[in-house]
């Protein structure tokens, strides 16, 4: 399936071809309000300390369950036994980690400065959103459920009203 996604950092548009994994950065650049289609975000981020590489990382729903793309992987956050976390290694060195039960699935360090002193305010950094933002049960649900409204074409606000008015309050129970 085609997924629009919008860029963490610089909100350009991203299509990606869920089922290949194949992704385009477009030079458009998404409103406020999202777009027809929209599913999530994405970013391409340097990885490694010596030996840098560049990965696609991507966070989006798909039927209706959120689902992490990091490079040629692709994790179910909605399975219950996945687990993502994003700590501090040393001084602005992060880590990213996906692990199954107790088994690393995989881990990425980065260099990384966040912008403030409560380091979930940081929208920027997507190592950090997945899991402060998804990482709970309650929270995937409603932002699955606001993403797949826009999936459908329904403008950011009025999604967000409309999850909102179903039951996903501030606790974040349906």
């Amino acid at each position: 399936m085609t997924l629009i996604l919008s860029g963490m950092r610089d909100r350009r548009k991203y299509v990606l071809d869920s089922d290949s994994g194949v992704w385009t950065k477009t030079a458009e650049v998404l409103g406020d309000e999202g777009t027809s289609g929209f599913s999530g975000f994405a970013d391409v981020r340097r990885v490694g300390l010596v030996a840098r590489q560049t990965v696609f990382v991507a966070v989006y729903v798909l039927g209706g369950r959120a689902w992490v793309r990091m490079g040629d992987r692709t994790f179910d956050l909605d399975a219950p036994e996945i687990r993502m976390s994003r700590f501090a290694v040393a001084p602005l060195v992060k880590a990213f980690e996906v692990r199954e039960r107790d088994v690393l699935l995989l881990r990425c360090r980065y260099w990384w400065a966040d912008l403030h002193d409560w380091p979930g305010d940081d929208v920027i950094d997507i190592f950090l959103y997945i899991p402060a933002n998804l990482g709970k049960v309650e929270n995937r649900r409603r932002i699955a459920a606001l993403w797949s409204l826009m999936q459908k074409g329904m403008r950011a606000s009025e999604a967000a009203t409309t999850v909102e008015r179903s039951g996903f309050g501030g606790d974040g129970v349906a």
